[in-house]
C-alpha cells in the first residue's frame, strides 16, 4: 500500500513560515519595548542624579545661576522622560499587536494540522479495510481454489 500523502502539506509549511515570520516579528518589537525601557531608565537615573547634585549644591551654597541652569536641565529630562514612556506606551501597543498576530498564526497551523491528523487516520481506516478485503478475497479464492 502507499504511504499517506496530505495534499495540504504546503499550505501547513506556508502556517508554518507565517508562525516563524510572526515570532520574529514579535521578537523585534520586543527588543524594541526593552532598548525603550531602558533609555526610560537612564533617562530616571540621570534625573535622580541631578536631585541629589542640586541638594548637594544648596546645602554646600551656590550660585543662583548654576541652580538655573540645573533647573532648565530638569524640566527638560522630566519632558523626555514623558516622550519616552509615551514612546514605551506605544511599544507596548505593538508587542501586544505582534502578540495577537502570533496567536492567530499558531492558531491556523494548528487547525490545519489537526486536520492532516483526522485525513491520516482516514487513510489508516481505508488501508485496514483495503487489506480486509484483499484478505476475505484471498480466503475466497482459497475457498474456491480447493472445490
Amino acid at each position: 500500500m502507499n504511504g499517506f500523502k496530505f495534499k495540504y502539506e504546503n499550505i501547513i509549511q506556508i502556517k508554518e513560515r507565517m508562525e516563524e515570520a510572526a515570532k520574529g516579528k514579535l521578537a523585534g518589537a520586543q527588543k524594541e519595548l526593552d532598548i525603550q525601557k531602558n533609555k526610560l531608565n537612564s533617562l530616571v537615573d540621570e534625573k535622580n542624579n541631578c536631585i541629589g547634585t542640586i541638594s548637594n549644591s544648596v546645602k554646600e551654597g551656590t550660585n543662583v545661576i548654576f541652580l538655573q541652569q540645573y533647573n532648565s536641565y530638569m524640566n527638560n529630562l522630566s519632558t523626555n522622560i514623558e516622550k519616552k514612556e509615551k514612546d514605551i506606551q506605544v511599544c507596548k501597543g505593538i508587542v501586544n499587536e505582534k502578540r495577537e498576530e502570533l496567536v492567530k498564526a499558531v492558531k491556523e497551523r494548528k487547525i490545519m494540522e489537526k486536520f492532516k491528523e483526522k485525513e491520516r487516520e482516514k487513510f489508516v481506516e481505508w488501508e485496514k479495510r483495503q487489506e480486509v478485503l484483499l484478505v476475505d478475497e484471498l480466503v475466497t479464492y482459497k475457498n474456491f481454489k480447493s472445490n
